[in-house]
């Protein structure tokens, strides 16, 4: 396996690479880079934030504690060492640096306006605000635009500063160096093509669907990862070893968001990233995308994964059920068999795969996306946060009158799930005329939610109820009025605005 690091080349052997080790268990133990931190091991703080170059000629941010080493083949990663021009390689033009003094800009500016007290979390802010600003300067973007970085930074957790310091410094930093044309984050060739398909006996990237389908009738039992956000976790937070793992994010033909007769078909390997960006896709679906995860998530998690990691509580899946999405399966034989997502899940993370099947597409009726819909996710914190529970509405209308409806809810059962009886009530029925109370009873009667860490039974049961209505509503044309009752006092309730 070969990649570049801070500028200099490495090249690891087949034998000595562990399928299970982590970007940042190289970063730090193997190399000896203690400036990128290890805090939640789970993607959530942002302290272990690094920078990789992308497919698109630009940046992009990973979490390093759930990225497996493995998948950075032939990639250029960049830590927050690499900001710093004091350091020096065995070839002194491989020194990356943004500028000629000790800091880089964001440093800089971090410095000045007191955006670090216990200084944990700082190189994690730093790189996500030096790829922003790297990025911004790359497609020549000449304003500052503060909701990108309180994007870019949603994923970074800070105890201590309460942000505003922060979002200080990225503003002074940023604002100053838009205007520096050159892109100084060097992307290095690699000196010899890299042509194999395997980095270790058990880490194995295949480029196209053929090498993927001989590998899936060869190995026993493989693990499949693509962005590994979720799956990850299994060897950071639950100490599993994995004996092969195969890496399908380089195939190209499920990368893809196509658009075929009358459906939209999405690559399994599609990055949340790219779905927010695409525009075959319904502006109010790729705005509703920004709550999923972070940026550093986005760049990796991919739709395949939120799909077949049958979590219960995963953004996607209602959604897609309220669409009426379908799955298409492939085996080593080349195979295809399509399974409408409403029958796709069997039990608690339990799916239709096979263990040598794999997604090869997801299949959307344009249709559908093009109905009156509604979703709503409902989570302690609005980014970079695990649903508590997740609603989606379609209804189809003649003339006020519902003649098709989907409702499709997420965190209420042991699987992604669609309420049928309460659609069955909806249909032929004035959308003025609905009667909350008996929708209410028949929703109650269909969900079975459990209590956790991130609500009660009783508390989803109510949002579910609430959701449902607040998206007819919408649906409706009807604002919702959201209000606190207090003493008999009526305060109009807002959105909290960002510090």
């Amino acid at each position: 396996m070969k990649l570049f690091l801070n500028g200099k080349y490495y090249s690891i052997r087949d034998e000595s690479l562990d399928p299970n080790q982590t970007l940042l268990d190289f970063i730090r133990h193997d190399c000896g880079l203690k400036g990128t931190k290890e805090g939640c091991a789970s993607g959530d703080c942002g302290a272990c934030t690094v920078i990789s170059n992308n497919e698109k000629g630009g940046f992009e941010t990973v979490n390093a504690c759930i990225s497996l080493l493995g998948s950075f083949a032939e990639k250029n990663i960049f830590t927050v060492e690499a900001l710093d021009s004091n350091i020096k390689n065995n070839n002194p033009s491989q020194t990356i640096s943004l500028n000629k003094n000790h800091l880089n800009p964001i440093q800089q500016s971090m410095v000045d306006c007191h955006g670090s007290q216990c200084g944990f979390c700082t190189p994690g802010f730093v790189m996500s605000l030096t790829c922003l600003l790297e990025n911004q300067k790359i497609y020549n973007e000449k304003i500052f635009d503060r909701n990108k970085v309180l994007d870019a930074i949603s994923g970074n957790l800070c105890r201590c500063t309460g942000y505003k310091s922060i979002l200080r410094a990225a503003e002074e930093a940023i604002s100053e160096n838009l205007n520096h044309n050159s892109q100084n984050l060097i992307i290095k060739s690699f000196p010899i093509e890299y042509e194999s398909t395997r980095t270790n006996k058990n880490y194995l990237i295949p480029r196209h669907e053929d090498e993927l389908q001989k590998l899936l009738k060869d190995i026993p039992k493989p693990e499949i990862f693509a962005g590994g956000t979720d799956k990850t976790l299994k060897i950071t937070q639950d100490f599993e070893e994995f004996t092969s793992i195969i890496d399908i994010s380089r195939i190209d033909s499920l990368k893809q968001i196509l658009l075929i007769d009358d459906h939209i078909h999405i690559g399994p390997c599609v990055t949340y990233e790219q779905l927010e960006k695409n525009e075959l896709l319904p502006l109010k679906f790729r705005k509703f995308i920004g709550q999923i995860g972070s940026t550093q998530i986005r760049n990796r998690g991919t739709v395949g994964g939120n799909i077949a990691n049958a979590s219960p509580i995963a953004d996607l899946p209602p959604i897609l059920l309220s669409w009426d999405a379908e799955i298409i399966i492939k085996d080593p034989a080349n195979k295809k068999r399509t399974i409408p997502i409403k029958d796709f899940y069997k039990s608690y993370r339990i799916t239709s795969l096979a263990a040598n099947e794999y997604i090869s597409n997801i299949k959307v009726p344009i249709e559908s996306m093009e109905q009156h819909f509604s979703f709503f996710k409902i989570s302690k914190r609005y980014e970079d946060d695990i649903s508590t529970i997740m609603a989606a509405v379609t209804l189809k209308l003649n003339n006020q009158k519902i003649i098709d409806s989907k409702l499709a809810f997420g965190g209420v059962a042991e699987i992604p799930m669609r309420a049928t009886r309460t659609e069955d009530f909806l249909i032929d029925k004035k959308i003025d005329d609905l009667s909350f109370d008996d929708i209410n009873n028949i929703i109650d009667s269909e969900i079975n939610p459990i209590s956790d860490v991130r609500g009660s039974k009783s508390y989803r049961k109510s949002m579910a109820k609430n959701l449902i209505k607040k998206a007819i509503l919408e649906i409706n044309g009807l604002e919702p009025i959201d209000v606190f009752k207090s003493n008999s006092i009526i305060y109009p309730l807002k959105k909290p605005q960002n510090a």
